[in-house]
């Protein structure tokens, strides 16, 4: 590519703020422009990605992954038991308009014993939900968090279960939380189940946490 504005990542020769890399090396005209510049390093660190929206003039920030988690884990006692977990790290929620979005997934165990679902941000319970007993059922809670200041976020999450005689049942819950985003921050769900507590009772088979800068 000729063009003098646009500049390859390499130790020896780093992006500065205003130059544009190409995105896709293989394809036509992706190209991207640093909003500042970037230290010399093997493993270079970018604070925020701004993309574009089409030909418009939208200009979304990049998405990504911080976690995903498969493999099973179930309730063992009464509880409330953890099920899984993540500590998000400190300064994540940097400045306001930062979130997650978090998906989290599973099932329950066909006996008439009751079952409690709570999802966690930080010690903020942002959706709580007594699942349908007697059933095979499944579960699935969807929620976004964002920081609206320091030590402020909103929260929305909803739950899709399974409900009697297949039946499927929703919850949403929203609300606001204070967690010290200077500090780490765990994401969790936890399970409590009624007596005996039969092991499995509830079983979280999944954990998507994805940024959004």
């Amino acid at each position: 590519m000729a063009d003098s504005k646009i500049s390859a990542l390499s130790d020896s020769s780093p992006a500065a703020t205003g130059d544009q890399v190409p995105i896709n090396r293989s394809g036509t005209t992706g190209r991207i422009t640093w909003p500042q510049a970037l230290e010399t390093t093997s493993s270079p660190t970018f604070n925020s990605i701004t993309l574009k929206a089409g030909t418009g003039t939208g200009a979304p920030t990049a998405m990504g992954k911080l976690t995903i988690n498969t493999t099973a884990v179930g309730t063992t006692t009464a509880g409330p038991d953890d099920l899984m977990t993540y500590t998000m790290p400190l300064n994540s929620f940097s400045a306001a308009g930062k979130g997650v979005h978090i998906t989290v997934w599973g099932t329950t165990l066909n006996n008439a014993e009751t079952k409690s679902l709570i999802l966690y941000f930080g010690t903020q319970a942002i959706l709580t939900n007594a699942l349908t007993a007697s059933i095979a059922g499944v579960w699935r809670i969807d929620a976004d968090v964002f920081s609206t200041g320091t030590d402020t976020q909103d929260y929305v999450a909803q739950l899709a279960t399974t409900g009697t005689a297949g039946v499927a049942l929703n919850d949403i819950e929203a609300g606001s939380a204070t967690q010290d985003d200077g500090a780490t921050i765990t994401i969790k769900c936890t399970g409590t189940i009624g007596a005996p507590s039969t092991a499995n009772g509830i079983v979280q088979e999944g954990f998507l946490v994805n940024f959004l800068n």
